[in-house]
């Protein structure tokens, strides 16, 4: 029953002697690697998982004393296509009752995850540098009123520097007063274009020396 349990891990599971020769390996191993599962139980752990961890590998062994219950790492690891994915292995020391040590790797695949937060950080610079260097002024707060976004364009209408509004000025400071109140109301009523929409309108911003700017707002 707990092998079967085992088996059904989301993570690798590898069992290892102090010869890094492979002893077990469950269902999820061979989908990391593409590895048959024959052909894994005549490999090492460093013939799966690349030379790059095989100094913590061997010296879980011969220094036990310097780990704790479990030792995680990244790694890239190569598969059996060639490809180079990216995981997290995680290695327990124990002793079993025939009293030869192995080890225990835990493994993630962490490629797809790693993947993501690449392309949500390259977006976001997009949108960055989009924002940056549009001409229009941008200027975005949260419901509280608190400004998270000032462009460059807003410092050259304002007058202010990103640096002195962001986290620092409420919204309510750059309009005329009553006028920010009334924008956010809009924006929470179905009308004026629907919940969280605003139609385009002709309004008075107040720059950083107390004039009032006039300037579309959508």
């Amino acid at each position: 029953m707990l092998q079967s349990i085992v088996e059904l891990a989301n993570d690798g599971i590898l069992v290892f002697n102090d010869r890094l020769g492979v002893e077990y390996a469950n269902r999820t191993i061979s989908q990391i690697t593409g590895y048959e599962h024959a052909r894994i139980m005549g490999m090492t752990i460093t013939d799966l998982l690349g030379n790059e961890s095989r100094a913590l590998f061997e010296d879980i062994f011969s220094h036990p004393e310097k780990y704790g219950e479990k030792n995680c790492t990244e790694i890239r690891l190569p598969t059996a296509s060639g490809e180079i994915r990216n995981a997290e292995i995680c290695i327990a020391l124990a002793t079993p009752p025939d009293g030869a040590d192995r080890a225990y790797a835990y493994v993630r695949d962490l490629t797809d995850e790693k993947r993501t937060g690449n392309e949500l950080r390259a977006a976001n610079e997009f949108f960055k540098n989009l924002i940056s260097s549009s001409v229009d002024g941008i200027i975005a707060a949260d419901m509280k009123g608190n400004i998270f976004i000032f462009n460059q364009g807003a410092e050259n209408l304002t007058g202010y520097t990103a640096q002195e509004v962001i986290g620092k000025v409420h919204i309510t400071r750059i309009y005329p007063e009553g006028v920010a109140r009334d924008i956010m109301r809009k924006l929470r009523s179905p009308e004026d274009g629907g919940i969280g929409k605003f139609n385009p309108s002709q309004l008075n911003l107040v720059s950083k020396n107390g004039e009032e700017i006039p300037f579309q707002l959508s």
